[in-house]
């Protein structure tokens, strides 16, 4: 877990979002992608390994980027309950990190 182990995933997409212009997003299973900017819950802050991606909105050459990444945000959600969840594909590490049985 690196440095990673002492600090805050919330702190971090903060600086990005309100310093330098990012978005970021989990992305998920099948194409599904999460946003994190703007969409935060306390629990996220939970340490356990994952993937972030971000896009800098600030950056002209990388609107088309950051309004795919959007796009494809949405129609993650537009999917509702007929998405496949990450922790299902996963076999439940998100579960077994929650009650600090993951190593």
């Amino acid at each position: 877990m690196g440095s990673w182990k002492h600090q805050k995933l919330s702190k971090t997409i903060r600086l990005l979002d309100e310093t330098y212009n990012f978005t970021c997003y989990w992305p998920g299973y099948d194409g599904n992608i999460w946003r994190i900017t703007d969409c935060w819950m306390d629990y996220y802050d939970l340490h356990f390994w994952s993937n972030v991606a971000c896009v800098n909105r600030g950056v002209e050459q990388m609107k088309d980027v950051a309004e795919d990444m959007e796009r494809l945000f949405l129609e993650t959600l537009e999917k509702g309950s007929g998405l496949v969840m990450d922790l299902e594909h996963r076999g439940g590490n998100f579960q077994r990190a929650k009650t600090g049985d993951l190593q």
